[in-house]
């Protein structure tokens, strides 16, 4: 079974011409408040302007998809994200994660996900030229790319916002945006709030149908902090029946692999009394 589709496109409305913002800049900030300021206030309240925030779900995950969701809003339906409820999705629970999924749906003018698969990204991992940050810079840049935002607020995936900009900014195609780049972008703005809780949703949906298959019964959350997901890797291992949906480039995996060698080197040594 595939975890999902590498790339949903999801459109509410014929696209309209971007307004041209004059500078592209990151700003930074440490309010655990939602910000509605500038550059967003000197953007007209109507118009042809697409508002996208883009956050992703999964990243340290050593089971299953990397999700990134982009979804984009008029300005003067921000506002509504905040009515709604929508906040950080690790500050919601599951169910309300789940409610809220339909309604950010209905409020967006558009919305892209990007499911990357384990064998991608174990693929960007040990190629030398390439690393995690780098993929998913790759996928962000597509998602500005497709729907071509007047402003995008994103969460950074760097602890330096400014680079991470800097190198998001070397992958698009799509010039003609601002993009404000910061650490938590999810607990700041609600754009980027949003886009949490569709990554998050979906990911979640797709480890539950993971879940569903009797063989699959006990994978977890699929991080390595969940002791359900640990017990199920090192069966895995142990049997040398390895799903296709681990990550093999993770610590994790790797350390509980080598440990499992060493086990059986040294259980050949007892055996023969060569120890």
């Amino acid at each position: 079974m595939r975890l999902g589709k590498n790339l949903k496109h999801f459109l509410r409305s014929d696209l309209a011409p971007a307004l041209a913002p004059s500078n592209s800049k990151c700003i930074t900030g440490k309010s655990s408040h939602f910000h509605l300021n500038t550059p967003l206030s000197t953007l007209p309240q109507d118009g042809p302007v697409k508002i996208l925030g883009i956050d992703e779900a999964g990243r340290g995950a050593v089971l299953g998809n990397l999700v990134i969701a982009g979804v984009s809003f008029k300005k003067t339906d921000i506002n509504e994200l905040i009515n709604i409820g929508v906040k950080d999705s690790k500050k919601l629970t599951p169910k309300k994660r789940e409610a809220l999924f339909p309604e950010i749906m209905n409020l967006c003018k558009e919305c892209k996900i990007i499911e990357v698969e384990p064998r991608e990204i174990d693929d960007s991992v040990f190629d030398i030229k390439s690393n995690l940050n780098l993929l998913e810079i790759q996928k962000m840049g597509e998602i500005i790319d497709a729907l071509k935002p007047s402003m995008v607020y994103i969460d950074a995936i760097t602890s330096n916002p400014k680079k991470f900009t800097e190198m998001l900014k070397q992958h698009l195609v799509y010039k003609n945006t601002t993009i404000i780049a910061e650490n938590k972008a999810d607990e700041l703005y609600p754009m980027v709030a949003a886009a949490s809780i569709i990554a998050k949703v979906t990911r979640d949906r797709a480890i539950e149908a993971l879940r569903k298959e009797s063989k699959f019964q006990d994978i977890g959350s699929g991080y390595p902090s969940d002791p359900q997901t640990i017990s199920s890797l090192k069966d895995w291992i142990k049997n040398r029946n390895i799903p296709f949906f681990v990550r093999k480039s993770w610590h994790t995996f790797v350390k509980m692999r080598d440990l499992q060698k060493n086990a059986k080197i040294t259980q050949f040594f007892d055996v023969r009394g060569e120890r």
